[in-house]
């Protein structure tokens, strides 16, 4: 009759009532790190999710694996911490994978990583003659290392810079 039975919407192992099960799937930045995190309303012989990462929302590697809750009514509560994230726009999903051998993939969560620098006040010190302050200053990067030594003289309001640069 002609009629083509291809489907471009039809998947090997799909599960249609599957994705209402993953609730709050969010991305959020802590530091130099992405941290993903998911709640199930409920599972259904659920083995494990497996977090996958893009750097251009097609291609995704598997970079971490969580067991699943197996079959289950309960809210569950998953997250994973991504220590070595993709800068700039990084793309997520989770696969869950099936005790019959199926899985399918969530929605795609995309998050924009700023890499977030290094600054650390090392220390400050008010000497009570009131005419004495020092004040250390580090900063680190990928590439370098910046540290200063702020120093007002004593009996002016005149101060001394001393700076060193590694990298």
């Amino acid at each position: 009759d002609g009629k083509s039975a291809y489907s471009s919407s039809v998947k090997v192992g799909y599960r249609d009532s599957y994705k209402s099960y993953i609730e709050n799937f969010e991305l959020s930045q802590v530091d130099n790190t992405v941290k993903v995190q998911w709640t199930t309303s409920k599972e259904e012989q659920n083995l494990k999710f497996g977090i996958e990462r893009s750097i251009d929302g097609v291609s995704f590697q598997e970079i971490m694996q969580v067991p699943g809750a197996g079959t289950t009514a309960n809210t569950s509560v998953y997250e994973f911490l991504d220590k070595d994230p993709y800068f700039g726009l990084t793309y997520y999903r989770l696969k869950s994978y099936f005790t019959d051998n199926t899985f399918e993939h969530s929605n795609v969560k995309v998050i924009s990583v700023k890499k977030i620098y290094q600054q650390n006040l090392v220390s400050f010190v008010g000497l009570q003659d009131g005419f004495t302050n020092k004040l250390l200053w580090e900063t680190k990067t990928e590439e370098a290392s910046v540290k200063f030594e702020i120093e007002r003289m004593e009996g002016t309001n005149q101060f001394i810079k001393i700076g060193e640069v590694v990298g």
